[in-house]
C-alpha cells in the first residue's frame, strides 16, 4: 500500500461525519466507472492523496470525490470502484505519512456499496463502457420474438486448444459455451447490458489465438450511439478474460454500438479488430438517424479503437465476417452496401495485422456476399451471394472468380483448413459435403432451417460444427462426411 504526498489546498472545513461521496474514475480509457460510496470523513480539513488497497495488477485511476450536494471535496485520490454483479466490499484505511502533519492523522473509507451510472451523462462515462445494468442477469426470451428468428449469426466458434470447447452468440440471449462436444452447455452474461427482457444480438465471437481464455464478442442492437438514454447503449463491443464467465464492454474511439464482426491477432487479445457496420437508427427519437461504419483497429485490448480505413464508401459499408489466412496471417473482409449492392467495395486485404487494407485485383464487388471461407494458404475463396444463390470461387488469391454451376446456397460455406477441396456449404437448411471442389456435392444434413455458420475445430480438421436458424447444433466426427444433432439450444440452454 503506498501514501502519496498530501497536497496543500486545504478542503471545506465541516464536513464531519459520513458523507456520501461520489468517486469518478478518470482512469486508462476503456475503465470508466462510476460509483456511489458511503464515505466515513473524519472532519477532514486538509486535502490529501490516498491509495486505496487494489488486488494486483489492478488500474489505479485516478478521482474526485465529490459530497452529497455535488460540491467537490479539494482531493485528488486514487480510487477503485469494485464491484462483482453489484456486490462490493473495499475497505481503505489510510494513515499519514510520519513527515506530515495531519488534523487527526486518520481516514477510513468504508465502501458500502457500487453502482455504476446508467444515466446519458457522458463526462462521467464519456465511451459507455460501465456496467450500466450488466450486473443483472435476465433469462431473455423464452423464443422468437416480433422479428427475431432465434439466430446465431457468424457466432460459432471454437476454442483453439480444445475440439470439445465451442462458444455460440444468439439472438437477445446472451452467450452459450459448451465443453464437452455440445452435449451440455451454460449460459455466459455476466456483464452484458440488457434491455430488459433482452440482450444484445451477438453477431460475431472472437477466441484470442492460443489463450482459450480471452473473448471478444461483436453484438448490436441497433446503429445508434454508445451512450445516453438509448436502446443501442447495450451493445458494441464486450470482452471476457475468464473463458466468457464475465464480460465488459470496450468501445472508446467507435461511431456506433453496431459491432458486426470481430476478430483478435493474438494470444493475449491485445491486438484485434472490430468492424462497424453502417446504417439507420431504429428508434426514437434518432430514427432515420445515419450513423457510420468502418473498420477499427486496438493495440491494446480494447482500451482505445482507431479507425483503419475512413473512405467514405467504407463508412456506408456493412460486414459479416473477418476471416484470418492461417498461413500467412493475412485477413480478408467483404465491405457490402446493402441498399446499394452496386457500390459495394468488395473483398479487401491486409497484410500487416490490419493497420492498412486494399482491395483485390477482382474485389467481386456489386455483389451481395453474405458468407465467405478462406483456405489455409489463402489461395481458395468462397463466396456465397444472395444474387442467385450462388457459390463464386477463385483459386488465384481472388484475381479470378467462377461461378459454381448450378450450386445454390443460402447460408454458411466453410472451407477444411486441411484440404481446400473439402468444402461444406448451406442450401437453405440442405447441408452439403464435397471433396473436389464443390464438381459433386453429397447431403449430410437435412434441415427446415438453414445453417447460419459452420467451423472446424483449429486444432483437429475432423471435428466441425455447425449451428442453424432457430438453434439446433450438429458436431461431424469426420470432416464433415458426416454429422449428429447434438443439440437444439432452446431445449437444453435457453429455458
Amino acid at each position: 500500500m503506498t501514501f502519496p504526498d498530501p497536497l496543500t489546498p486545504r478542503a471545506p472545513s465541516g464536513r464531519h461525519g459520513p458523507q456520501e461521496a461520489k468517486c469518478i474514475p478518470h482512469g486508462p480509457t476503456g475503465a470508466h466507472e462510476v460509483a456511489t460510496w458511503t464515505v466515513a470523513l473524519a472532519d477532514v480539513r486538509a486535502a490529501f492523496h490516498y491509495s486505496s488497497w487494489l488486488p494486483s495488477g489492478a488500474r489505479r485511476p485516478s478521482a474526485a470525490l465529490r459530497d452529497r450536494s455535488g460540491a467537490r471535496l479539494r482531493q485528488t485520490t486514487p480510487c477503485h470502484a469494485a464491484s462483482t454483479r453489484g456486490r462490493l466490499a473495499r475497505i481503505a484505511m489510510l494513515t499519514p505519512r510520519q513527515h506530515h502533519r495531519w488534523p487527526l492523522g486518520l481516514l477510513l473509507l468504508v465502501v458500502t456499496s457500487c453502482r455504476e451510472s446508467t444515466s446519458g451523462d457522458t463526462t462521467l462515462d464519456p465511451c459507455g463502457n460501465a456496467l450500466g445494468n450488466g450486473a443483472q442477469v435476465i433469462g431473455g426470451p423464452a423464443g422468437p420474438q416480433g422479428s427475431d428468428s432465434d439466430r446465431a449469426f457468424s457466432s460459432l466458434v471454437v476454442a483453439p486448444g480444445n475440439a470439445d470447447e465451442l462458444y455460440i452468440g444468439t439472438e437477445r440471449n446472451g452467450i452459450v459455451r459448451s465443453r464437452d462436444g455440445g452435449r451440455t452447455w451454460e449460459r455466459l452474461r455476466a456483464g452484458m447490458r440488457h434491455g430488459g427482457t433482452g440482450y444484445p444480438e451477438v453477431y460475431d465471437l472472437a477466441i484470442a489465438p492460443g489463450s482459450g481464455t480471452v473473448l471478444m464478442a461483436a453484438t448490436t442492437d441497433s446503429p445508434g450511439p454508445l451512450t445516453g438514454d438509448h436502446p443501442s447503449t447495450i451493445a458494441g463491443v464486450y470482452r471476457s478474460t475468464d473463458a466468457g464467465g464475465n464480460w465488459t464492454r470496450i468501445n472508446c474511439g467507435l461511431p456506433s454500438a453496431s459491432a458486426s464482426a470481430v476478430t483478435m491477432l493474438d494470444a493475449s487479445g491485445s491486438t484485434a479488430l472490430v468492424a462497424i457496420s453502417a446504417g439507420t437508427a431504429t428508434f426514437s427519437p434518432l430514427s432515420g438517424t445515419v450513423f457510420p461504419g468502418g473498420i477499427y483497429r486496438t493495440s491494446n485490448g480494447g482500451g482505445q479503437w482507431q479507425a483503419v480505413q475512413s473512405s467514405t464508401l467504407l463508412s456506408t459499408s456493412q460486414f459479416t465476417v473477418i476471416r484470418r489466412v492461417a498461413d500467412t496471417g493475412e485477413l480478408l473482409i467483404y465491405a457490402l452496401n446493402r441498399t446499394a449492392p452496386q457500390s459495394s467495395v468488395g473483398f479487401l486485404r491486409s497484410t500487416d495485422a490490419g493497420a492498412s487494407w486494399s482491395t483485390l485485383a477482382n474485389p467481386l464487388g456489386g455483389r451481395t456476399v453474405t458468407h465467405f471461407d478462406v483456405s489455409r494458404d489463402g489461395g481458395v475463396i468462397w463466396a456465397n451471394t444472395a444474387e442467385g444463390f450462388r457459390i463464386w470461387r477463385s483459386v488465384d488469391a481472388g484475381t479470378t472468380w467462377v461461378e459454381t454451376g448450378g450450386m445454390i446456397s443460402n447460408g454458411a460455406v466453410a472451407v477444411s483448413p486441411r484440404d481446400a477441396n473439402v468444402v461444406l456449404v448451406d442450401d437453405f437448411g440442405t447441408l452439403r459435403h464435397s471433396t473436389d471442389g464443390l464438381a459433386t456435392t453429397r447431403v449430410v444434413v437435412s434441415s427446415t432451417q438453414p445453417f447460419e455458420d459452420i467451423a472446424f475445430a483449429p486444432t483437429d480438421a475432423n471435428i466441425v460444427y455447425g449451428v442453424t436458424r432457430g438453434y439446433d447444433v450438429y458436431r461431424s466426427p469426420d470432416g464433415g462426411r458426416s454429422f449428429v444433432r447434438v443439440a437444439n439450444l432452446r431445449d437444453v440452454a435457453l429455458r
